[in-house]
């Protein structure tokens, strides 16, 4: 695996294909991998299924402001801030979660993996 650090992000490599990029939160995004991820709409709820270090999240949050977030990851957040404050996280596999999600009928605006 390859890292790159540049400007305050950091991407990593493997094999010549990017698996994990991580931006600070006042990046100007533009095309980015993560600025794709942002909704094309302002959704009421979203489903994170690999929350990360909250990136999408925080972008999310800054193009369209408040939205009920869900986020998902099989690990927590490195640090408690890379969390948004309001939002709802569970430790657990994205398979396992939408299996149980899907029985208690949960519905989301919005479904981002990563």
């Amino acid at each position: 695996m390859k890292e790159m650090r540049r400007y305050g992000s950091a991407t990593f490599f493997l094999d010549g294909g990017v698996i994990h990029s991580v931006l600070p939160a006042h990046y100007s995004f533009g095309y980015t991998y993560h600025a794709m991820m942002i909704p094309p709409f302002k959704p009421r709820t979203m489903l994170m299924l690999g929350y990360g270090e909250g990136t999408v999240a925080r972008l999310t949050r800054a193009v369209w402001g408040d939205c009920k977030i869900v986020g998902v990851d099989i690990e927590p957040p490195e640090k408690e801030t890379e969390f948004l404050s309001d939002a709802i996280f569970t430790e657990q596999d994205a398979f396992e979660y939408i299996t149980e999600a899907s029985k208690r009928r949960e519905r989301f605006d919005y479904v981002a993996v990563d």
